[in-house]
């Protein structure tokens, strides 16, 4: 059941996990996705995340929410819990994140976020790591997350070969 947020009697928004009629939505960002993300170089493979899409109906440890706003689909997020490998404390990582360029100055990425957090809380997971490898205002993002109280904790480096 979709679970619906009013920011105030002009905009109102509408929060839920995907479900298998949400394939066409999620297909429609995906170009738009892989063209801000670390991998825009690499060919995109539409099969592979509805792949992906299929697992996360099928799987309760994957998640993936979707935001509408007047009947637009204008963000979502996906996530995933699973245990560490030193350790049977269960960990959530984000997988995806992307809101329409639009909407980026909105409560949209806000409500996202938010919902992954309550996700992963049913879940008992001990932490949250997210992830941030667009280049597309990377301190604005970062700085987005640390006012939620995330921490920078890691470094990422990559080597082309």
């Amino acid at each position: 059941m979709p679970l619906k947020v009013s920011t105030d009697n002009s905009s109102q928004y509408e929060l839920r996990q995907i479900g298998s009629q949400d394939w066409v939505h999620v297909k429609a960002m995906v170009p738009a996705i892989h063209a801000e993300s670390r991998y825009r170089d690499s060919k995109l493979s539409i099969e592979k995340v509805e792949r992906l899409f299929d697992d996360t109906l099928q799987n309760k440890n994957q998640c993936c929410f979707l935001l509408w706003k007047k009947g637009e689909c204008i963000g979502l997020f996906a996530g995933i819990a699973v245990a560490h490998y030193f350790t049977d404390d269960v960990y959530a990582s984000d997988l995806m994140f992307y809101v329409v360029p639009k909407e980026r100055k909105t409560r949209a990425a806000l409500l996202l976020v938010r919902a992954f957090e309550r996700w992963a809380a049913m879940l008992n997971c001990v932490e949250i790591s997210v992830g941030i490898s667009t280049d597309v205002e990377t301190e604005k993002v970062a700085g987005f997350y640390e006012k939620l109280g995330y921490k920078r904790n890691a470094i990422g480096l990559r080597k082309e070969i």
